[in-house]
């Protein structure tokens, strides 16, 4: 559905949840080897929060305490172990030099130089499908009684995410473990959910963005958000009477790319081509006149109008060296002031009012 855009000089990243004490409950599986704890052993407790997908964890324990965090699989092999110490208000925080956190994985927390795990979590299976013709997402979680949805709207180069509401207590079905939620409002593309399972003061979330397709004029390449995880799904690409379809099955982020081709040619998008996708009933999205020229105090160009705009500066070995986001004018046009160097690039992102994006990259010479 579509929806007005927002100001975008109020977006702001996506954060971790705040954390809840709590002691651990049923729900956390400990390994049968690690043993009781011996009497007189001094072990903490804990609370973990961690998002799916991410690398970064944080929680609470023990104020002042040294432990290590040992990450697995859900086959058991080791992905990480990582030395952290809580601050002065039991607060801690794992670096993103881990690997990022999959459902199946188990979290433990040990003392140093101990094999007792003080604090086990295994990350739970939740699913979730959005919809943003119907606005309604669904889904399931283990465990719980009610799981919280929030919305967030982002950027069209997913930098920044600005939460649009309070999260929204939803039950889960006892028997199904299922749940749907209809959205307060109309969502787009560019829209986003967080669900959030929450257990004996651990906080495990799974971001999803809603359906959408991204292209790049100039080029054949194609990204695709579908509804859900390992779905099939195909986007086309239509000119007069050229034809060029990617199918693919999203992966367990729900996307997947790919190029298009025909007679075994790559097909690159230009102006006037038509965008369609199986992902939601409401792609179609005619390719603007995409420009960019570069001036003596920045660059300038053309794509939607009014449209909301994400633009990046690019170092020559490919690195984010600064941009923002914005919306073009009634006539399409935007325009970044800064210094671009010999070798930089120019990245643009600019969405049409359901949330599909068309990107363009130039490079200084």
């Amino acid at each position: 559905m579509r929806s007005a855009f927002r100001s975008w000089r109020t977006l702001i990243p996506v954060l971790l949840l705040a954390a809840a004490a709590a002691m651990p409950g049923p729900a956390l599986a400990v390994s049968p080897a690690l043993a009781a704890t011996p009497a007189g052993a001094s072990q903490p407790t804990a609370t973990i929060e961690a998002v799916i997908g991410s690398c970064y964890l944080n929680g609470t324990t023990r104020p002042n305490t040294t432990f290590r965090i040992t990450q697995r699989s859900a086959a058991g092999k080791v992905k990480s172990k990582t030395e952290v110490t809580s601050d002065g208000f039991g607060e801690f925080r794992r670096s993103c030099l881990a690997p990022t956190v999959a459902i199946g994985d188990k979290l433990e927390l040990r003392l140093i130089d101990t094999r007792l795990a003080f604090k086990v979590l295994t990350i739970p299976a939740l699913t979730l499908t959005t919809d943003r013709v119907h606005d309604t997402v669904r889904g399931t979680a283990k465990g719980v009684a009610q799981v919280v949805l929030g919305l967030s709207v982002c950027d069209p180069g997913r930098t920044f995410c600005s939460k649009s509401g309070g999260g929204a207590s939803v039950p889960v079905n006892p028997g199904t473990h299922a749940f749907s939620w209809t959205a307060p409002e109309d969502t787009t593309g560019l829209s986003r959910v967080r669900l959030s399972w929450q257990k004996n003061g651990d906080i495990v979330s799974m971001d999803r963005d809603f359906a959408n397709v991204t292209v790049r004029a100039g080029a054949a390449g194609v990204r695709v958000v579908g509804p859900r995880a390992g779905q099939k799904r195909s986007v086309s690409l239509r000119r007069g009477t050229a034809v060029a379809i990617v199918t693919r099955r999203t992966n367990a982020s729900a996307t997947f790319t790919g190029t298009f081709k025909r007679n075994g040619s790559p097909m690159k998008v230009r102006e006037g081509d038509k965008v369609t996708s199986t992902v939601a009933g409401d792609v179609s999205m005619t390719v603007p006149r995409m420009t960019m020229t570069f001036t003596g105090t920045g660059a300038e160009g053309r794509c939607f109008k009014s449209a909301p705009i994400t633009i990046r500066l690019l170092g020559a070995d490919g690195s984010y060296q600064g941009g923002g986001s914005t919306v073009t004018t009634p006539q399409g046009h935007w325009e970044i002031g800064a210094s671009i160097l010999l070798g930089w690039s120019v990245e643009i992102l600019c969405a049409n009012p359901d949330g599909d994006v068309v990107r363009l990259i130039k490079t200084t010479s």
